[in-house]
């Protein structure tokens, strides 16, 4: 009798039937769960030496506090985020602070000004000093800042204005490190680079379409804008958070404005940074609500993944079929909420066309008769 096994994972012995009664279909399809078995077992072991992040904060705070950034000069936004360290699975974070603001607007620079690197270290300390680590919010256990791309686009050249913001994230991490190695009441502080590619996969459908780059900028626009006039009607577990009182204006949901207008003005009508720009060019650039959207997204979507892994590490305790049963009951129950807003939306996916063979040229060959012609 010709049996297979497969080698021998803490503990587990994962076997395969024998090849006569199985078919090719069945025994790929027992390849991959095995190996996604595998993967979930090798993962979550990995993730057993290191603590839980909430684990991290000192005893003595009962709240874990994130802020996380969503880069840029014109339009430098960020959400701060509040989490109940005693109840991080049963209860949603609070945002306590969620806006934007022209940097150069901010700090009295004119936007024709040069981009010397003093100039911006200058702003980036006040920044990490009057923002980051502000007095009225308690400092942050944990910093979220977008990874910057590059290159724009399919350019082969660093474009001036994508070297200006690499620049900014880079000197604002170099300082707040610097902080965190030299005061005591921060050491704890944590600073991850967050991707904005594995954000957006997280916040998509699972339609066969791919969504164009426009098309997930817009749902992503979609789904905030739908937990937020939910949010008036009460709490509710398909929303992922709780707002501090007072710090949006709900009176103006039914108004007709474009989605990025309409959630920009929402979100910023309390704002302490709403103040109209001295460059009229430059308030047309401001009001626009992707980048405040993205700036909320990518700390939910973190906070989702370790408030999951903490689930799974319990069910792991238990047996690894149950760790890969609720494994595929959370994605499910992430998407099936991603295929419920999309299908209230007016975005189609779009299957991506496979890009066409050139024809290959062929040099034709003279016949022996023409070569003595």
């Amino acid at each position: 009798m010709n049996v297979i096994y497969l080698e021998r994972v803490n503990g587990l012995d994962l076997k395969m039937a024998t090849l006569e009664k199985r078919t090719v279909l069945e025994l790929k399809r027992l390849y991959i769960t095995a190996a996604r078995k595998c993967d979930l077992i090798s993962a979550i072991n990995t993730s057993f030496q290191d603590k839980s992040i909430f684990q991290r904060v000192p005893i003595n705070k009962k709240n874990f506090n994130i802020i996380s950034i969503d880069m840029g000069i014109r339009n430098f936004s960020y959400a701060r985020l509040q989490l109940d360290k005693t109840l991080p699975l049963n209860r949603p974070p609070i945002i306590k602070e969620w806006t934007k603001f022209d940097v150069n607007n901010w700090a009295d620079v004119s936007r024709d000004a040069s981009y010397e690197p003093t100039r911006y270290a200058h702003i980036s300390h006040r920044i990490i000093n009057e923002i980051i680590f502000d007095s009225n919010y308690g400092s942050p256990d944990l910093i979220l800042i977008e990874r910057q791309r590059i290159r724009s686009g399919k350019s082969k050249n660093v474009l001036e204005w994508v070297f200006r913001v690499n620049m900014f994230e880079s000197m604002l991490h170099a300082l707040i490190y610097s902080k965190t190695q030299t005061e005591k009441l921060v050491s704890d502080t944590m600073i991850i680079p967050s991707s904005p590619l594995k954000m957006g996969k997280f916040w998509e459908p699972s339609s066969d379409g791919k969504l164009k780059n426009k098309d997930s900028k817009k749902f992503r626009l979609i789904l905030v804008e739908n937990w937020l006039k939910n949010y008036v009607n009460g709490p509710s577990p398909d929303i992922p958070f709780a707002i501090s009182p007072g710090l949006i204006d709900f009176k103006e949901l039914n108004a007709t404005k474009s989605k990025t207008k309409w959630l920009f003005q929402t979100i910023m009508k309390n704002s302490r940074f709403n103040i109209e720009p001295k460059d009229p060019q430059a308030a047309k650039d401001v009001q626009k609500g992707d980048d405040l959207t993205d700036s909320l997204l990518h700390s939910l979507a973190w906070l989702k993944w370790e408030k999951q892994k903490m689930i799974l590490k319990m069910e792991f305790r238990e047996s690894v079929e149950a760790a890969m049963k609720t494994s595929e009951d959370m994605y499910e129950s992430h998407v099936k909420e991603m295929d419920r807003i999309l299908k209230k939306s007016e975005i189609k996916p779009e299957i991506a066309d496979k890009p066409k063979k050139k024809p290959r040229k062929t040099k034709t060959r003279k016949s022996s008769t023409e070569k003595t012609d």
